[in-house]
């Protein structure tokens, strides 16, 4: 065989590996991608943009005190500091998180002291099939280890989003399951002293579901979207 034709076949081998680890990269490096048993005190992180993010928030030092905004991909996904200029607001949002991890990852955000804490998160419990109770049970304690350690703070809880039950179509979550879970947290935002946001109907439309003009998947939020949204809590921030 002629040195041409092996270095042809090499690089047709190679483009086919690089294609193929491009493939299991992108399907199975999916950012929501949490690998946990419910129940289980361990979360076990798959996705390196999960562990690249609380590994950051872990190490990272700044002014102390401020507003911390703690969620999943829909916190993550907003330019909070831009959207409050002059604020020392911090996005501890991390994409595909659940509650189970937020909990996990307190000590570094109580370090910082902030004097407000905004909480959001919840949705993608549902999605991995995450019972009410055990989604409650981790609130509480979320909410019992920030009081602990943060006495002063204020704490805000967020309601959960509607959804849009056609549009997204990745992940069963119905709309009935995330209004229950919201009844409770209102309830457990008065127990534990903290003021509840509800959120849920500002963004839901005539049919009950997650309005389409601001949404661009049925979950996640576009521009319009978190503009309602940062006006809705401005008056909480500043």
């Amino acid at each position: 065989m002629s040195s041409q034709r092996k270095w042809k076949i090499s690089l047709l081998l190679n483009i086919v590996l690089a294609g193929a680890l491009l493939y299991i990269f992108y399907h199975y490096n999916t950012f929501s991608k949490l690998e946990h048993k419910i129940g289980e005190e361990e979360v076990t992180v798959s996705s390196p943009y999960y562990a690249a993010r609380n590994d950051v928030f872990s190490t990272t030092t700044g002014p102390a005190g401020g507003t911390i905004l703690i969620g999943d991909s829909l916190t993550d996904m907003n330019e909070w500091e831009e959207a409050f200029p002059g604020k020392n607001i911090k996005n501890r949002g991390i994409y595909g998180d659940t509650t189970k991890g937020v909990l996990n990852r307190l000590d570094p955000i109580i370090s910082q002291k902030p004097e407000k804490i905004f909480i959001m998160v919840g949705i993608n419990d549902l999605a991995e099939g995450v019972n009410k109770d055990s989604i409650l049970k981790n609130y509480q304690n979320i909410l019992g280890s920030l009081k602990d350690g943060l006495p002063d703070s204020e704490l805000y809880i967020q309601s959960l989003l509607p959804n849009h039950e056609e549009l997204n179509t990745k992940a069963a979550i119905q709309n009935e399951d995330i209004t229950e879970i919201n009844e409770e947290l209102k309830q457990l935002a008065q127990n534990h002293d903290a003021a509840y946001i509800d959120l849920y109907p500002k963004f839901e439309s005539e049919e009950g579901q997650l309005a389409k003009k601001y949404t661009v998947d049925g979950v996640h939020l576009n521009g319009e979207g978190y503009k309602l949204w940062e006006e809705t809590i401005r008056k909480y921030i500043e």
